[in-house]
């Protein structure tokens, strides 16, 4: 460590040079405390640039606020920030659970349903019966009230001006931001709305069933966003 004999290329093990460079496909997650003032910011970073012939899409760095060396790995913050980030870490980049995505997505999308034709039938008014009026357009206050209610629906097609950080909420990480991000979730707002089957839905889609209501996230989430409106 001292002699920096890992990125020299000097460490060996049992005779043989420890290359970081050659690891391809073991997913790599370094965590550090903000103030930590033994080992030192960036020491555990530095192993990204290691692997270096190991995909992005596998390294996950997190540094964790308000925690020096020890808080890391043990206490309240470890067990409510660090280790579920772990968790979602690990599982996420299980080699089985990753193959039977990667399955899934190559499956051929099921063919769109056939719409009903429909058959225009012309109707001629009676003598003297007046025109029906046309629809009216929904007044401006009604319009402004539909996009604000599509701007805090559960799931959007795009985020509503910057994303939040999902992050801030116990038991979401990188990879399950990602995920949540992928099926519309950007802000602390919609998850605070969420309904029981809006939580069902989003459940149905992580590879760790349950953890929505174990961690709480829409409670979470109503408190992150009061803190948001003041």
């Amino acid at each position: 460590f001292i002699r920096h004999s890992l990125p020299e290329k000097t460490f060996s093990h049992r005779g043989r040079i420890i290359d970081c460079g050659k690891i391809t496909n073991t997913a790599l997650m370094t965590v550090e405390g903000e103030k930590d003032d033994i080992s030192g910011i960036g020491q555990t970073k530095a192993a990204h640039k290691l692997c270096s012939n190991l995909s992005e899409d596998m390294k996950v760095h997190y540094e964790q606020p308000r925690v020096g060396h020890y808080g890391v790995f043990n206490g309240s913050r470890f067990r409510a920030e660090i280790a579920p980030r772990i968790a979602d870490f690990i599982l996420t980049n299980d080699p089985a659970i990753r193959k039977a995505r990667d399955t899934r997505k190559m499956r051929p999308a099921a063919a769109p349903a056939a719409k009903p034709k429909t058959v225009k039938v012309a109707v001629t008014a009676a003598a003297g019966e007046a025109p029906a009026a046309k629809a009216r357009t929904a007044p401006k206050p009604a319009r402004k009230a539909a996009a604000k209610s599509a701007a805090n629906g559960p799931f959007l097609k795009a985020p509503d001006g910057e994303p939040d950080d999902l992050k801030l909420i116990s038991g979401i990480g990188p990879k399950l931001e990602k995920t949540l991000n992928d099926l519309g979730v950007y802000h602390f707002r919609q998850i605070a709305g969420w309904s029981r089957k809006d939580c069902d839905t989003v459940d149905g889609k992580l590879t760790f069933k349950g953890r929505i209501g174990r961690d709480d996230w829409v409670g979470q989430a109503k408190v992150l966003t009061a803190k948001q409106q003041g």
